[in-house]
């Protein structure tokens, strides 16, 4: 149990730290943590969120992460039609059937 405690105390100063850099503004990160301004950087100077906080806090990073992810993905496919790599439509139904006897 401790070592899963230890994990969330690195959890957490991650989400601080991607505050920092994240493209969050602050007043947003207000807005849905519903906390002022001054509750906020005491908060984070004692590393003092509650549950529900950091829960939102790693709601909001995730969706960003997912979408940072989404992108690559997309970009890596893009690249990949730009160096030629990737198969015809038509050809790659004719060796799928070939393969599985359709």
């Amino acid at each position: 149990m401790y070592l899963e405690i230890v994990q969330y105390e690195d959890r957490v100063k991650q989400l601080l730290e991607f505050i920092s850099n994240g493209p969050y503004k602050l007043e947003y990160i207000l807005t849905k943590l519903n906390i002022s301004r001054t509750t906020f950087y005491n908060k984070r100077k004692t590393n003092n969120f509650t549950l529900e906080e950091v829960k939102t806090l790693a709601k909001m990073y995730d969706d960003v992460d997912s979408t940072s992810r989404l992108e690559n993905a997309i970009q890596e496919g893009l690249d990949d039609i730009a160096n030629g790599n990737y198969q015809e439509f038509g050809s790659f139904l004719e060796e799928t059937r070939e393969k599985y006897g359709l």
